[in-house]
């Protein structure tokens, strides 16, 4: 596979790679390398298995912002069939911060809300920050449409942050925020939610506010990203590699201490590695995740719903990294 970027940790596992692809054009155009391409084959494994087994959480957030990581518009298409966007908050414009729709998820109908980034936006750009007012009153739309039509809600989150739509942005979003939270906070219907790539802020919180999460293997879940951390703690966001390693913002951080449900293995190497391998993977936790809550009933999923929520408002003891 073919990368414009490549990480500095994986720049090794790359070139082996890509020995072996050369190798492997030479063998077949007649010459005898099968065994050196095993040899090398085993040296990459090996390789990379030693370097991904050891990333860093500041690792964890460069492979979560990774340029070629598929995100949501990218996964909902492969993991959601026959989906169907509906567009509009019914008070004035289509927010591209919020992708909402039905679909299929295992032969059973369900809604879906996901995060825009990376989603063509109008004027040509594109979309990296949270979604704004209309976003939210559009998530909250789909809300109603899933309690009316008893659907399963499923989101996918993703959500960069943006400092610079901060400030009368907060205020412009706090009606439709708390608006969607009552909603989901309702839900009579199963809901799950996963977290794919960055997940900092209220936008992000807002989709996890469901009965289960679960999250990629190298996701990152924290209140605020670790430049912006930095530049509030010391001034300056030179200090954020340092930083991310006191967020506990990676999928494990975030499984111990009850935040995350369950940890999605990515393929080798990262999901930008294979879009194909890393949807198949995202459906499986989807569909064992609603089918494990449609044998629930529904007053007691509300019931375990709040007091998951109010649980994590509480102080959890964690211990030192190893």
């Amino acid at each position: 596979m073919t990368l414009s970027v490549v990480l500095d940790f994986e720049r090794p596992v790359l070139e082996l790679e890509r020995k072996i692809e050369d190798l492997q054009g030479q063998a077949a155009r007649g010459a005898d390398l099968v065994t050196e391409i095993t040899r090398l084959e085993r040296k990459a494994e090996k390789l990379r298995a030693k370097t991904f087994k050891g990333l860093s959480p500041w690792q964890r957030v460069q492979l979560a912002r990774h340029p070629a990581r598929p995100r949501p518009h990218d996964l909902v298409p492969r993991v959601i069939e026959d989906f169907v966007e509906l567009q509009g908050d019914r008070v004035t414009r289509d927010d591209p911060g919020i992708l909402a729709g039905l679909g299929s998820l295992d032969r059973r109908s369900v809604a879906v809300l996901a995060h825009g980034r990376g989603r063509p936006a109008p004027g040509g750009r594109r979309w990296t920050g949270p979604p704004d007012a209309g976003g939210l009153r559009k998530a909250r739309r789909l809300v109603d449409l899933a309690q009316r039509f008893s659907l399963p809600l499923v989101t996918f989150v993703d959500v960069a942050d943006d400092e610079r739509r901060s400030g009368l942005r907060a205020t412009r979003t706090a009606e439709p925020m708390a608006g969607l939270l009552t909603a989901l906070m309702g839900l009579g219907t199963p809901s799950v939610s996963v977290i794919t790539g960055e997940a900092y802020g209220a936008a992000a919180m807002a989709l996890m506010a469901l009965d289960r999460v679960v999250m990629l293997q190298y996701a990152v879940c924290a209140p605020l990203p670790p430049e912006r951390c930095a530049i509030r703690e010391h001034g300056e966001p030179g200090r954020a590699e340092a930083l991310a390693s006191t967020l506990r913002l990676t999928a494990d951080d975030a499984h111990a201490v009850g935040l995350c449900d369950d940890v999605i293995n990515e393929p080798p190497g990262g999901a930008h590695r294979s879009h194909r391998q890393a949807a198949k993977s995202v459906r499986v936790a989807l569909v064992r995740g609603v089918t494990a809550l449609e044998s629930v009933d529904p007053a007691q999923r509300l019931d375990d719903r709040r007091t998951r929520l109010e649980t994590l408002g509480q102080l959890v003891a964690v211990g030192p990294k190893k």
